[in-house]
């Protein structure tokens, strides 16, 4: 993967480089997390798997990271907008264009995942 793929959601990014998966929170991203935590790098060696749900019409769709031996301290849509390992989207009026970017980072990572990290 040469080029970065990167998924701009309601409280934060999603982007997806050779060595890993970065979550950067923008200024609604410091609101929902209660705190300005910047950026959060995982390498590809951590992800143990990848949520996702479309969003509808009136739900918040998500992407979540779950890290290998991790602990899961959220069920839910709701929970998922102040998760610090995701990034939650509102779909009201392109829902069919959040929901297929946001099933194409997916895709992406679970395709990358597993790989042996590329930064030392």
């Amino acid at each position: 993967m040469s080029d970065e793929l990167i998924f701009k959601g309601y409280n934060g990014d999603l982007i997806v480089g050779d060595a890993g998966v970065t979550i950067r929170r923008g200024w609604k991203g410091a609101l929902t997390q209660l705190a300005l935590r910047g950026e959060k790098f995982v390498p590809w060696s951590s992800i143990g798997s990848v949520d996702f749900k479309k969003a509808g019409l009136f739900t918040p769709g998500f992407v979540r990271l779950s890290y290998l031996g991790g602990w899961e301290p959220h069920a839910g849509a709701t929970p998922t907008i102040e998760d610090e390992n995701a990034v939650a989207f509102i779909g009201w009026f392109h829902r069919r264009k959040m929901n297929a970017d946001a099933q194409q980072i997916r895709d992406a990572i679970v395709q990358n995942s597993g790989k042996q990290d590329a930064r030392v």
